[in-house]
């Protein structure tokens, strides 16, 4: 056979290689295209019955959902009764009238708190109509002013109650700082309100606790007005558990968003102190003679100086409170 021969065969060899091999290739497209089809048929007509078919297949499924709603409802109306019982009914002011009766509630307040429970000076979150500035109110702010002063009045009376060591800072929501539209003469105050700081240079061991609050459903979203308050006050550990306590069970419906305390000194710390006074002590037992006074007093070990770990003897706590107070809106409150 010669030389051409055997090249033409080769060649047709090799063709007939690719064609095989284009028409596997061309099969399998041809399969995968028809199995994308029929998965692509299916999944439409698996939608199409689902689309047809009844949003409540049966009588049992719609009896389900009418007792959700009825739930629903049932649970909102308790809701509103129960914020209804701490709502405050707003009287109509004049301005001087209600800076007369804002400086004697402040004055009242302070006085009935008891000996030092109140820090000297504290206004209780209106330093800019008692302080410096001693501005006086506009009267569309009348009605909001008046129902900061009435919760602000009943949260610090439940803590006093409660037994707190001080009052020390009452802030609120400043609404009334904000110049009216158009309006370039209403006062300006060029004197700060103190914010409470929750990182004071005084404080040595900070405990901070948030808590996590979810929002209110709409049904009741809709009709409520919230303030937002903070108290800073000094309290021990029981104090400040039975001040919390006595928040939930009182009629105002309030709501402790944030709690931040601030311990002064640890029982790491103290025991710490301790240890270096003892060892002081023995040092100089050791080179001085022996003391008529009862051992128990040299070493520092006297039952009345012992380290104990009671909240009931723990020095009070600085503790920072942020307090939403809720409220129904309504034609005879002010929104």
């Amino acid at each position: 056979m010669d030389k051409q021969k055997i090249t033409l065969f080769a060649l047709s060899g090799a063709g007939g290689a690719i064609l095989i091999a284009l028409a596997a290739v061309l099969y399998l497209s041809v399969s995968n295209m028809a199995a994308a089809h029929k998965a692509r048929d299916k999944a439409y007509s698996d939608f199409e019955a689902y689309y047809r078919k009844p949003v409540f297949p049966n009588r049992e499924n719609i009896d389900i959902r009418k007792a959700d709603i009825a739930s629903i409802d049932a649970w909102t109306t308790n809701a509103l009764a129960r914020i209804q019982k701490g709502d405050i009914e707003i009287k109509d002011e004049t301005i001087v009238g209600f800076k007369t009766r804002l400086q004697e509630d402040v004055r009242t307040l302070a006085g009935t708190s008891g000996a030092q429970r109140v820090k000297p000076g504290l206004t209780f979150g209106f330093d800019y109509y008692l302080g410096l500035t001693n501005e006086m109110p506009r009267e569309e702010n009348i009605p909001r002013l008046a129902r900061q002063l009435a919760y602000i009045d009943q949260i610090a009376r439940i803590l006093f109650t409660a037994g707190i060591t001080q009052l020390t800072s009452v802030t609120r929501e400043e609404f009334d700082r904000t110049p009216a539209a158009g309006d370039d003469s209403s006062p300006r105050s060029t004197r700060r309100t103190r914010r409470p700081s929750y990182d004071d240079a005084e404080t040595t061991t900070p405990e901070t606790s948030t808590l996590a609050t979810a929002p209110l459903p709409p049904p009741i979203a809709q009709q409520l007005q919230k303030e937002t308050l903070i108290f800073e006050f000094e309290a021990g550990y029981p104090t400040l558990a039975t001040a919390l306590n006595d928040l939930t069970k009182a009629d105002l419906f309030t709501a402790v968003t944030d709690l931040r305390i601030i311990r002064g000194k640890t029982v790491q710390a103290a025991f710490d102190d301790r240890t270096k006074l003892l060892d002081s002590l023995h040092s100089r037992r050791k080179s001085d003679p022996p003391p008529a006074a009862p051992a128990t007093e040299i070493i520092g070990m006297r039952p009345q100086d012992r380290i104990v770990t009671n909240p009931e003897t723990d020095p009070p706590l600085k503790v920072v409170m942020k307090v939403d107070v809720y409220a129904l809106k309504g034609a005879n409150r002010a929104n």
